[in-house]
């Protein structure tokens, strides 16, 4: 699923922001691995246009924007909060309780 993703694109050495503000669609694809959902960004799209098999600059933000969206969703960000209302995908019960665990509507 695509969604619209807007991050500022830090510098990959010293951690500064060279992009604030950078807006783009992220598609992201969710696989399932011991009841667990796992995510990951498996594009980055300008104007439709993907960044994955460009140039080395394009093909560079999208490994870096790709992990931004992919911590986003980790620390349940509102990538995560979108993704989860698309998909059905919640954590039902109390963190430790045998019972508890993912589950997809």
């Amino acid at each position: 699923m695509t969604y619209p993703f807007v991050c500022d694109v830090p510098d990959g050495v010293y951690g500064f922001i060279i992009i604030p503000s950078f807006e783009c669609d992220v598609e992201i694809e969710t696989t399932w691995s011991g009841g667990e959902p796992t995510f990951h960004c498996t594009d980055v799209l300008v104007d439709g246009r993907s960044l994955r098999h460009g140039s080395k600059l394009s093909h560079d933000l999208y490994t870096t924007i790709s992990q931004l969206a992919e911590a986003e969703i980790d620390a349940g960000g509102p990538l995560w909060t979108r993704l989860s209302a698309d998909t059905g995908i919640s954590f039902s019960g109390h963190a430790g309780s045998p019972d508890a665990g993912w589950v997809a509507a």
